[in-house]
């Protein structure tokens, strides 16, 4: 796999971490669960396990919508935000 290829196959994991970190900003918590499970459906598709576990985890952590996220969402932001530096270099 040439690194053209590797580099556009990222680019939808590149463009969901961009929105979620918009939607974070915003303190949009029903932006960021969406965001987080598509992240995870695109890395899974993709293949990238290590992003598509984390993003799991951090839907796991925010919880339903309308309900209050768990005390360590912000450890699931942090360990997604490392799982995709890691896809993404």
């Amino acid at each position: 796999m040439s690194d053209h290829t590797i580099q556009r196959d990222v680019q939808p994991l590149v463009r969901e971490g961009q929105c979620l970190r918009e939607a974070l900003l915003a303190q949009d918590l029903t932006a960021v669960r969406s965001r987080a499970r598509k992240m995870a459906g695109v890395a899974g598709l993709l293949g990238f396990k290590r992003v598509e576990a984390a993003a799991c985890a951090l839907v796991e952590a925010l919880g339903p919508e309308g309900t209050v996220p768990r005390p360590d969402y912000a450890h699931a932001v942090f360990a997604l935000s490392d799982a995709l530096d890691e896809a993404t270099w």
